[in-house]
């Protein structure tokens, strides 16, 4: 726990001078160090644990601002981000279906095809750990996320995203101002959802998506309809820099596809 509200407060700029050069094993060790109460031990009784920080030895101030951590709303609040970072960085050695976090540079390139403001109504249709979703909320979007996975939804609901454990291809009905994707690429799955979900934004709206390479070559019957579909709608495609999504954990090429609804 003091190793968790530690690194929270050093993300936050907020640790105690004092305690900024704790950093090994040995020096946690001996912060955690509890008072040991032997008043009423016996000649066999070690002594009972007191739930305080030990007072004896020359790191007796600094274990006291050390457990003084554990009971600051902001520590354990930075503790929680912690561990949900943790545990996000860890999916990619998960090896979940289709899952691939879309970087940081190329959401912000989606946002600005898509000339959001803040305050529309945007569709995140395979929303994976919220990549997405967590630019359009901080811009001020309305936001709403459907993922298949319920280990991604479970991160998505505890970073407060409105979502639904859902296919989005089954969804019909209501529209959005925007709808800004990632699909998962395999057997041309990317093409089937940018397909319908371009269905699901309004007249006026836009639909931005990243997509497999090959979408923007492969000459089977799925991929040349594709292109014709978008030429129809005036959309555009873009291939993406190699290497786009290393920091994801794959080196496969995309291209960002936009399309505006007439």
């Amino acid at each position: 726990k003091i190793a968790l509200a530690l690194a929270a407060c050093h993300d936050g700029g907020t640790v105690p001078p004092a305690l900024a050069k704790a950093a090994t094993k040995a020096a946690l060790i001996d912060l955690g160090k509890e008072e040991i109460d032997t008043s009423r031990s016996g000649y066999y009784d070690a002594g009972h644990l007191t739930g305080k920080p030990s007072p004896w030895g020359p790191t007796a101030e600094l274990r006291r601002l050390a457990w003084g951590l554990l009971d600051i709303a902001s520590c354990s609040e930075g503790a929680a981000a912690a561990r949900l970072k943790a545990e996000i960085d860890g999916l990619r050695f998960k090896k979940i279906a289709g899952y691939f976090a879309t970087p940081r540079a190329i959401v912000d390139q989606m946002i600005e095809r898509a000339r959001l403001k803040g305050g529309e109504h945007v569709l995140e249709p395979s929303a994976g750990s919220g990549a997405i979703a967590d630019e359009l909320v901080a811009m001020g979007c309305q936001v709403n996320c459907f993922e298949v996975n319920s280990q991604l939804c479970a991160i998505l609901k505890t970073k407060g995203h409105n979502v639904a454990q859902f296919d989005c291809t089954e969804h019909t009905g209501l529209t959005y101002d925007a709808v800004l994707m990632n699909p998962p690429f395999e057997n041309g799955q990317d093409v089937e959802h940018v397909r319908h979900c371009f269905e699901l934004v309004k007249s006026g709206g836009v639909l931005v998506a990243i997509m497999g390479a090959g979408a923007s070559f492969r000459n089977d019957g799925k991929y040349k309809g594709f292109r014709d579909w978008l030429d129809d709608l005036g959309g555009e495609m873009v291939a993406l820099p190699e290497n786009s999504f290393k920091e994801s954990g794959t080196t496969v090429g995309t291209v960002i596809v936009e399309i505006w609804k007439p």
